[in-house]
């Protein structure tokens, strides 16, 4: 008997000691979430260089195709993009499209894509770096208090009462699982969970394509940003949805998180070893 106990006491503590490892790997993820949210400000300001420098590439070589490849605008006028990691130069000038055969476009264009990512110095990080655009994710404590974060930032926009904010994909029950304050008006709230923040008194932005909308006209949020924002990517799913309809999901689950579930196990543990 006094062996069966102390076998059960020694397995305690040694699951002890796993959930306390798994708790500790959790302070290592949080440094990594911070060093995503340090990319994807970098990606920003990349980001920011094409839409300040008017690109006109914009559906052969979009913006956020080169900003998250580490490349920022030079020369519009030129078509001249930078590596921001690098210094390394490149020029992305097509053909027009109207004066050369379809096969010799794309061929062009094919070209531009593989320099995008060869063309670095060996040593440059951005061959392989890629912004985590949604580090939080996975952590549904910290995704929901960043949405009640924008939501309060947004709270005092001037909205039109006739501007209408219509999303289809975005039913009242949903939106008041996540927002349960029905003093706050619904369309901010739906403004918020398709990925819009307030940028000043009358308009809003999205962080990921840096569009800007006026609440001065009606829109369909989902539909507004710009066709390569982040917020739009599809996932492999049945129904295709949405990277902010993926968010909201997650947000919406009603399971306890992993670290919640361990944090307990860790209590229970630790009480009846005391006991024993």
């Amino acid at each position: 008997e006094f062996n069966q106990s102390s076998r059960i006491l020694g397995l305690k503590r040694k699951a002890l000691d796993q959930i306390n490892l798994l708790l500790n790997s959790g302070l290592a993820s949080s440094k990594r979430l911070r060093k995503d949210d340090d990319s994807v400000e970098n990606f920003r300001i990349r980001l920011a260089t094409f839409h300040a420098g008017k690109w006109q590439n914009g559906k052969e070589l979009n913006p956020r195709r080169l900003a998250e490849r580490g490349w920022k605008l030079v020369d519009a006028s030129k078509k001249t993009i930078k590596c921001d990691s690098c210094g390394f130069y490149l020029n992305t000038t097509l053909p027009d499209i109207t004066t050369v055969d379809i096969k010799v476009y794309n061929r062009c264009l094919r070209k531009v894509y593989e320099s995008l990512d060869t063309c670095h110095e060996k040593t440059c990080t951005a061959r392989s770096r890629r912004p985590n655009f949604f580090p939080h994710l996975n952590d549904k404590s910290e995704l929901k208090s960043e949405l009640y974060a924008q939501l309060d930032k947004i709270k005092d926009v001037e909205m039109h009462r006739h501007t209408a904010v219509n999303e289809e994909m975005l039913d009242t029950a949903a939106i008041l699982k996540i927002f349960p304050d029905e003093s706050i008006d619904q369309r901010l709230k739906t403004l918020v969970l398709t990925g819009w923040e307030k940028k000043d008194s009358s308009n809003v932005h999205c962080s990921l394509c840096l569009r800007t909308m006026s609440l001065d006209v009606s829109f369909i949020p989902s539909g507004s940003h710009y066709s390569w924002c982040p917020y739009l990517d599809l996932h492999n799913h049945p129904l295709d949805i949405p990277q902010w309809k993926v968010i909201i999901n997650t947000v919406s689950h009603t399971t306890s998180s992993l670290d919640e579930s361990l944090s307990i196990s860790r209590r229970l543990l630790n009480s009846s070893l005391l006991r024993s």
